[in-house]
């Protein structure tokens, strides 16, 4: 979506403003999780470079935290798509669903991101 289109208007309802935040919100996960996959390879190489029993097991979760990005990262993605099928909402409920789906997206992108600093303090704290 263009900045114009995200611009918001006074004559502009409730629902069409706080699906406008929402795209540019997801907008902001999806290229998050872009940067965390580039970070994660990173991190992944510091570990690599520490011999230490610790860092193998860190090893280990920066792998599954990297598959589980790119499987969050593909399915807000696909999510993405989906809301252009917004503009065909023509009832309060459609609204909703959209609303609801966007809520349930945002706590699991809460909870990922919660995790993977988890790890990634583990592995600054072996390596300081």
């Amino acid at each position: 979506m263009n900045d114009k289109s995200q611009a918001i208007f006074l004559h502009e309802d409730e629902h069409s403003i706080s699906h406008k935040r929402n795209t540019k919100e997801l907008e902001h996960w999806i290229s998050h999780l872009i940067f965390i996959a580039k970070e994660i390879d990173y991190l992944h190489k510091l570990c690599k470079a520490d011999k230490r029993k610790e860092c193998y097991f860190l090893e280990i979760e920066l792998d599954r935290k990297k598959n589980r990005n790119k499987q969050l990262l593909s399915t807000l993605v696909k999510y993405s798509k989906s809301r252009d099928l917004l503009n065909e909402c023509d009832d309060m409920q459609c609204d909703r669903l959209f609303i609801h789906h966007h809520e349930i997206y945002r706590s699991k992108y809460f909870r990922f991101i919660s995790e993977y600093r988890a790890v990634k303090e583990k592995l600054f704290n072996l390596i300081t």
